[in-house]
Parts: structure tokens; C-alpha cells; sequence
């Protein structure tokens, strides 16, 4: 398997939604850490230095490094993690690579910085945030050869070396290339709160339940739902976050605190019980094993509910108060109704490859959907072309197991929309007995099987829309999957506007007048080849679909993209 050039990767982290890179941190994670952050004194803030140091954008020392990446170290993956090395520019680092069928990350503490080498078989890459370090004269007995120019993003400042540097490491553990130099500015203030919680918590992605049980962050609980909203429990579905992913988790998070409630409580008038407790860690010696010592913010929730500007307001950006005080927010606009802060790149659009605004409008939950706004063949070509693409990148092996299926179905990088939605419909059929009757598949624990059957819930929108196009004998299994905009993800969906769009979606397809049915019969070859994966090797027109033009599509540009004729040989 060819590893993708730096600019492939490079252009491939740029163009993935920030959603996708790093999932917004619950409202109560950011509430918390505000508090730890505007505490005046060490003693006043209940944590170790290094936590304290970690929430106010400083240097991270060693103990924080080290135990982040021992929770780095319990994820499943190939790749393992060495040690952490002292960096010795003028002496020549020797690594050990004879008989390592992995690869190896190294981490490199170099004075108050932190910089790392990712090992492959076949070559090294040298990650340093610093602009303009030369890379050190690493070797590997294996004969392995340093990657030039290979960096990673660049910090603009040394105190968020090390935040960068854990960022790439949890991605790479995760198969995943380093994020781009754009995502990095804009993730690491939020990365940091990640980091914090998840510090405290002993664990990787915590839920609320485990923050309940271990003291750390707790509040009522109300028809089985917290009051700290769970991302993909509380969100309405926008274009906007086609269009801008910073300020879609800002949507996110301010939605998500917005509709946690149908208004936010009075915190006068909640009970002692109902009200926030947090907990900080204890000013212990042996950082990977933080402990915990409570401290109770009961009293002071106008000044919690003050530090994430209320939630009241939908324009207030909650990440405003963990941003350093000389990044000021810039006004709110009738375009870009989510503020940023300033400094922030405020595109992302690439000169090689610029991406192309989504124009699909704003989905009001309350309303019928506007399915005919939602619904083109621009739609269909782009959920096929890139479908076509993760295909011819890898046949993957047909897997028929509910546990995979599910792996699948939930990773946004294993597949296109359509892929995605195809496997998410097999598991939802492979599942739907098990779910029905609460039988838990062997090895899994009790927080992935409830996970599990969350996504069972939330997919079974696409089982909807498959059958729907199931009624027709003409439109084949699963083509109508490609009729929704690839922007539209079922999590951020309620129950009730699933309803309503599938309603809507049937009422559109039976509709003669309408050419949908038409659009999708076309599709159809194209589709199965794919989803069989029974593509052709000569090139199809598809093949060369640009997502990125602009206007409507003509007769002529469909009809020779659906055509499965060759149109030549692959360029070299």
C-alpha cells in the first residue's frame, strides 16, 4: 500500500470537516475548564500545576505528556508508542528498527518543546511544530531514511508545542495522517479541554455517566438525559457546517447547550442536588496516576453559567473563555452568524484544490423538510463520485460480522457517504434481532453495547430511504442512498424530522412530475458496481468528476458521467 505524499495528506486534512478530526467536547467540559482557568491562585483552582498550567494555554511539562500518552497507549492500534526521549541536537540518535513489523512513534522532549518521529518500515517522519528547526541526524539500523520536509503544522506559539505534537500522536494512533495547519490553530485550544477532562477522568472520551461515577462532573438527570448535553444527542443538522467547519462546532456546542433544556435553568432555583459539581485532581507527584479531590462549585454556578456566557444567547462562543485574551471575538455577521476568534484563518480554501460552498440552506428542525432544496443531481454525482473513489482506493474484504459493520458504519474515513450509509444499513439488518431482544454480542462492555444500540436508533433513518427505493423494482436495493446531500448526518437528526423527511422523500419519488426517480434509475449501474465492488479497472467519467464546479449540471455532463463506457486509461 503507496503511504500518500505530504501533499496528498496535507490537502486531505484540510478538506475534512473539524467535526470529523476532533468531535466538539461536551458543553460541561468547557464550563469546567473556564472555572479551573480563571482561577487566580494554584490553591483556589484545586489542581496540580500541570493541569492548571495545561488549561491556561502554557508550556505542557513532562508529566502531562506522559500521562496523556499512556491513555493513548490503551487504544487499539498497530502503532505503539516508545518512551519519551531528550532531544540532543549535536549527538546522532541511533533507533533500533531490526525486526519491527510496526510502526513505532518516538516522543522527543527538546528543552520546553516537544517534537516526534513516526517509524515505518520504510522511512521516518520527523514531526517539529517549531518553525525552522533542522531535523536532528536521526538513523535507523533498519537503513530507514528521513522523509524531507515532512513537519506537520507549525504553532505560532512554542507554549502549544506540545499540544501539537499529543494532537498528531492521537491521530496517527488512530491511522489517521496529522491534521493541517489550519485545523491545528483551530483545534488546539478545544484539544486541550479534551486533554484536561480526559486527564482527570483516567480515560479516553469519557461519558457523562463514567464523569458521574468517578466524582468528576455531575448534574440531574431528566428522562434518562443529562443536563451536560451529549453532542449527538442534542444537534440540529445545517449547511453551515458544510460551508465552515470552525463554526460548526461552534453550532454544536451552542445548540447543544441551547437545547439541553427548552431553557436553560435558573440556577437559583434549582435544588442543591440538581446543581453542577465538579471535582479537580489533587496536586499529586505521579502524573499518570492523577487523583481526585473534590470540590464542590455548587455555590457558584451564576459564575459557571456566567463563564460560558449563559448559553442564552445562540451567538455566544463557548470556547471564548479558553482562547488567550489577545485573540478578542470579531462581530457576528448575517453570514457567518457564529463568532470567531480573531487571528483565526477565516478560509480554508486551498489554491490547488479550493472547495466548493455547499449552497444546500439551513434545515429547520420544526419545519416540513424542503426536500426539492435538498434533492439534485449534483447531489447524486457527488455522493457517487466520491463513493468511487474510496472504492478504487481500497476493495476491502466483504465483512459480514454486526461488530465490524458497526466499526464501519461509524468511521467517516473508511468509506464515502455512500459507503457509509450502505454499512450502516447492514448493520442495522444484522442487528435489528439482537437489539430487539437486548442480547449483547460476547467481549463487548456494557458502554459499548449501549453505544452500540444509540447507533442502531439514529441509522435506521438510512434503512428508511432504502426502503423507500425498495417499492420500485426499477431503482434496485440501495440507490436511493445516494439522494441526500452527503452533509446530512442522521446523529444530528431528531426522531420526529426523520419521520418528516423520509414522509417527504416518498412523496417526492412517487411524484411523476418530479424527475428524481428518473436521476436514480440512472444512477443505478453505477451504484451497484460500486457497492459490489465490481467497479471496472478501465477509467469511467466519473472517475474525473470535479466536486468543486460550480452551476447546474447539464443533460449532456450527466448522462456521460453515468455512462460505465471506458474513456481511456488511468494517467500515469
Amino acid at each position: 500500500m503507496r503511504f500518500p505524499s505530504l501533499q496528498e495528506a496535507t490537502q486531505r486534512t484540510a478538506e475534512e470537516p473539524l467535526r470529523d478530526l476532533m468531535p466538539p467536547v461536551d458543553a460541561s467540559w468547557v464550563t469546567y475548564a473556564n472555572k479551573i482557568r480563571q482561577s487566580s491562585t494554584l490553591d483556589e483552582a484545586g489542581v496540580s500545576s500541570s493541569l492548571w498550567d495545561l488549561v491556561r494555554n502554557e508550556h505542557l511539562d513532562l508529566s502531562i505528556v506522559e500521562g496523556y500518552l499512556k491513555l493513548l497507549r490503551t487504544l487499539n492500534s498497530k502503532t505503539k508508542i516508545a518512551p519519551v526521549y531528550q532531544l540532543r541536537r549535536d549527538d546522532s540518535i541511533n533507533i533500533e528498527t531490526e525486526g519491527v513489523d510496526h510502526s513505532k512513534i518516538i516522543p522527543f522532549i527538546d528543552g520546553r518543546e516537544w517534537a516526534f518521529a513516526v517509524v515505518y518500515f520504510d522511512c521516518i517522519h520527523w514531526y517539529d511544530s517549531g518553525r525552522g528547526k533542522p531535523i536532528p541526524p536521526l538513523s535507523a539500523s533498519g537503513g530507514q531514511r528521513i522523509v524531507e520536509g515532512w513537519s506537520g503544522p507549525q504553532h505560532s506559539d512554542s507554549k502549544d508545542s506540545g499540544a501539537f505534537m499529543l494532537m498528531g500522536i492521537s491521530h496517527i494512533m488512530m491511522q489517521q495522517p496529522h491534521v493541517s495547519q489550519e485545523a491545528a490553530i483551530e483545534l488546539v485550544q478545544v484539544f486541550r479541554v479534551r486533554m484536561f477532562i480526559e486527564l482527570l477522568a483516567d480515560e479516553l472520551d469519557p461519558t457523562p455517566e463514567s464523569l458521574c461515577e468517578k466524582g468528576i462532573i455531575t448534574g440531574a438527570r431528566e428522562d434518562g438525559a443529562s443536563v451536560f448535553v451529549s453532542q449527538a444527542d442534542r444537534v440540529s443538522p445545517s449547511s453551515q457546517f458544510e460551508e465552515d467547519p470552525f463554526n460548526e462546532t461552534l453550532y454544536v456546542l451552542n445548540s447543544a447547550a441551547r437545547d439541553g433544556l427548552s431553557e436553560p435553568p435558573d440556577p437559583s432555583a434549582l435544588d442543591s442536588s440538581d446543581q453542577i459539581v465538579c471535582v479537580s485532581a489533587a496536586r499529586g507527584t505521579d502524573p499518570p496516576q492523577l487523583g481526585h479531590q473534590q470540590r464542590s462549585l455548587m455555590n457558584e454556578a451564576n459564575e459557571a453559567q456566567s463563564a460560558t456566557g449563559g448559553f442564552r444567547n445562540n451567538l455566544g462562543n463557548p470556547y471564548r473563555h479558553i482562547l488567550p485574551a489577545t485573540r478578542p471575538l470579531v462581530a457576528t455577521s448575517s453570514i457567518n452568524p457564529y463568532p470567531r476568534p480573531s487571528g483565526m484563518n477565516t478560509s480554508r480554501r486551498r489554491a490547488a484544490a479550493p472547495r466548493r460552498r455547499t449552497a444546500t440552506p439551513t434545515i429547520d428542525m420544526e419545519s416540513e423538510p424542503d426536500i426539492k432544496s435538498l434533492i439534485n443531481r449534483r447531489v447524486i454525482l457527488e455522493n457517487l463520485s466520491s463513493a468511487l473513489r474510496f472504492t478504487r482506493s481500497a476493495k476491502a474484504s466483504g465483512l459480514d460480522n454486526g461488530y465490524m459493520l458497526w466499526q464501519l458504519g461509524k468511521n467517516r474515513k473508511t468509506g464515502g457517504k455512500l459507503q457509509q450509509r450502505y454499512q450502516r444499513v447492514l448493520f442495522n439488518q444484522k442487528m435489528a434481532k439482537r437489539v430487539d431482544q437486548n442480547l449483547k454480542i460476547d467481549g463487548l462492555d456494557d458502554r459499548q453495547w449501549n453505544t452500540m444500540k444509540k447507533d442502531f436508533g439514529y441509522w435506521k433513518v438510512w434503512v428508511d430511504v432504502r426502503d423507500v427505493g425498495l417499492k420500485y423494482n426499477d431503482l434496485g436495493e440501495y440507490v436511493a442512498l445516494c439522494a441526500l446531500p452527503g452533509s446530512m448526518n442522521s446523529e444530528n437528526m431528531t426522531q420526529d424530522y426523520q419521520k418528516r423527511l423520509i414522509a417527504a422523500f416518498e412523496r417526492e419519488i412517487e411524484n411523476h412530475s418530479n424527475p428524481l426517480h428518473q436521476w436514480l434509475r440512472d444512477a443505478r449501474q453505477l451504484c451497484d458496481l460500486i457497492l459490489t465492488k465490481s467497479i471496472p479497472e478501465y477509467r469511467l467519467k466519473l472517475d474525473d468528476y470535479e466536486t468543486n464546479i460550480e452551476g447546474e449540471v447539464s443533460d449532456e455532463v450527466w448522462n456521460s458521467h453515468m455512462s460505465t463506457d471506458p474513456v481511456g486509461d488511468f494517467q500515469d
